[in-house]
C-alpha cells in the first residue's frame, strides 16, 4: 500500500504552524505507542492493494477521528508494507480548522487503537471468518403423524428450528438438523 506523506523530504507542503506542531507531537505519540513508521497518517492521500482492503476491513472499529491510523495499524501487523510518497499540500484558510476538541477524540481513538493493538493484539489474530467454525447436529425423533396433525407438527418444528438457528448463528455455529422419522416397529 502507499500513503501521501506531509512529511516526505520531498513533499512540497504550506499550512499553519500549528498543523505542523499537531502533526509532529502525533507522529511522535504513534511512533512511541503503536510503533508505526509512518510519518504522517492523516494526510487521506492512500492506494490500497484489494487483498489490503480485504485483510483489514473487517478489523476497522473506530468510524471517525482515527480511521486513517487503524487502517495502517491493521496493516502492518498483518505483514503488509507502507510506502510513502511525496505530495504538495497548500491551505487556502489562514488557520486550521482542528479543534480542542478534535484532538480529544483522536487521541481517545488513538489509545483505543493501542490498547487493541498492543494489548488485546486484535490486528493480528485472524479476522472472525478465519477462525474454524463449530459444527453442531441437532437430531430430533418424531412420530408420524396423521394428516389433521401433520401440517401442526410441521409448522411447530419449523418454530423450533428457526428458534435455534438464529440463537446458534449469534455464536457463528454450523448447523446440521436430522429430523428421524419413527420407522416401522421400532419403538
Amino acid at each position: 500500500m502507499a500513503i501521501g506523506s506531509k512529511r516526505h523530504p520531498e513533499s512540497i507542503v504550506a499550512y499553519p504552524w500549528t498543523r505542523r506542531i499537531i502533526s509532529t507531537v502525533y507522529y511522535w505519540i504513534i511512533k512511541l505507542l503503536l510503533g508505526l513508521n509512518v510519518r504522517d497518517t492523516q494526510a487521506g492521500f492512500k492506494i490500497y492493494r484489494r487483498e489490503v482492503l480485504t485483510a483489514i476491513l473487517t478489523r476497522i472499529l473506530v468510524k471517525k477521528f482515527a480511521f486513517d491510523l487503524e487502517m495502517l495499524v491493521a496493516a502492518h501487523r498483518l505483514g503488509f508494507t507502507i510506502e510513502e510518497f511525496p505530495i504538495r499540500v497548500v491551505f487556502s484558510r489562514p488557520f486550521g480548522r482542528i479543534t480542542f476538541r478534535d484532538c480529544w477524540r483522536t487521541g481517545i481513538d488513538t489509545m483505543a487503537i493501542f490498547y487493541r493493538s498492543r494489548v488485546l493484539d486484535f490486528y493480528g489474530q485472524p479476522a472472525y471468518w478465519e477462525k474454524p467454525t463449530v459444527s453442531v447436529s441437532i437430531i430430533i425423533p418424531f412420530r408420524r403423524r396423521t394428516k389433521p396433525f401433520g401440517d401442526a407438527w410441521r409448522l411447530a418444528f419449523a418454530r423450533i428450528t428457526n428458534t435455534m438457528k438464529s440463537s446458534f448463528c449469534q455464536t457463528r455455529m454450523h448447523l446440521n438438523w436430522v429430523k428421524l422419522p419413527e420407522t416401522t416397529g421400532c419403538r
